[in-house]
């Protein structure tokens, strides 16, 4: 049984039966996280209420066509994949948060047949074992039933690891665009990856040259991938230079710095929850915006957000090494 995607499954008898290993690990994936779906009541965690905020607004009757872009326009705190994707949902199927998540699930099934194929580069039972593994696994189960990000854009970048793979064996100009294309939705869902953007790009210009010897192919993939990565995220960046004056993805480095990584570190450093620590955090905040008189309500969103970034980065700099290496080490564990 072998995964790999570029062999003509329908040509060949052989081959044809190996749709039945990913058919069985896609029914496996979609009936646990149909089953999780049924065990709950409630689908929204932190971030999903701006999540679902943002796809209603973009679903209102052609709001961004009449002006009216509310959430959209006024902030740029995330990227704007998925608010699409979920109000897509919104128009055409439901406005129920159940779609998004039925839907979600599906897609997470069908990322779990990818990280299959993935592995079966190291053989075929080693791509078996990570299916089932990808099939059961407790963040991938729980968050395909959340209004959050992580399974849209999981979906995306394991396609384009995917697409690394036949890259790799065959290293023609379509592969790179692929490459890019993917790469730059995963980061149209999820601005962390904006820094792995250079490393793909010298790796498809190597590979290309090493597979070539020539120059001239390598510069062409490394250019197709820089257009196609670009593609997906130009309005982004239109968006935010217009509004802002400044060319930037998102600003939600500066609340995740402030509001989740400060307070979890201040957390382990005071021996105190998690809650406890946020608002403190908070009130710190606020206190320090009061005592240089500064009017929030009177700031841009771009001042606002400098503003969040320098006291995070200075109250951290105050926390003990041992609280901020515990608190990196629980968000690696929890992120597994």
């Amino acid at each position: 049984m072998n995964f790999s995607p570029d062999k003509a499954l329908l040509d060949n008898p052989k081959a044809s039966m190996q749709i039945a290993p990913a058919l069985m690990l896609f029914a496996v994936a979609l009936i646990v996280r149909l089953l999780n779906i049924a065990t709950l009541d409630d689908f929204f965690t932190e971030d999903s209420a701006l999540y679902w905020r943002m796809a209603e607004q973009l679903s209102q009757k052609f709001a961004l066509v009449n002006g009216d872009t509310g959430e959209w326009a006024r902030a740029a705190e995330r990227m704007p994949l998925y608010p699409l994707f979920v109000a897509a949902i919104q128009s055409w199927i439901a406005l129920d948060p159940l779609a998004v998540v039925f839907i979600q699930s599906v897609i997470d099934s069908a990322t779990v047949i990818m990280i299959a194929m993935l592995a079966s580069v190291l053989g075929p039972l080693i791509g078996i074992t990570a299916g089932l593994l990808a099939a059961l696994w407790p963040n991938m189960v729980i968050n395909s039933a959340l209004i959050l990000t992580d399974t849209l854009f999981l979906f995306f970048f394991t396609a384009c690891l995917l697409a690394c793979i036949s890259f790799v064996k065959h290293p023609k100009a379509g592969a790179a665009a692929a490459i890019g294309i993917l790469l730059g939705l995963a980061l149209a869902t999820r601005a962390a990856i904006q820094f792995l953007v250079p490393i793909f790009l010298l790796a498809v210009f190597v590979v290309a040259w090493r597979a070539n010897r020539s120059p001239g192919k390598a510069i062409i993939c490394g250019f197709l991938f820089a257009i196609a990565v670009s593609l997906p995220i130009l309005p982004t960046l239109y968006h935010n230079y217009a509004r802002f004056d400044r060319l930037f993805l998102t600003d939600q480095g500066s609340v995740h710095l402030l509001f989740w990584v400060l307070p979890s570190v201040r957390m382990h450093a005071d021996g105190t929850s998690f809650d406890e620590a946020w608002a403190e955090v908070r009130r710190s905040f606020h206190k320090d915006l009061e005592r240089k008189q500064i009017d929030r309500s009177k700031l841009a969103p771009i001042e606002l957000r400098e503003l969040r970034q320098s006291f995070a980065v200075e109250s951290l700099a105050n926390q003990p090494l041992t609280a901020i290496a515990t608190a990196w080490a629980q968000g690696a564990v929890l992120n597994l």
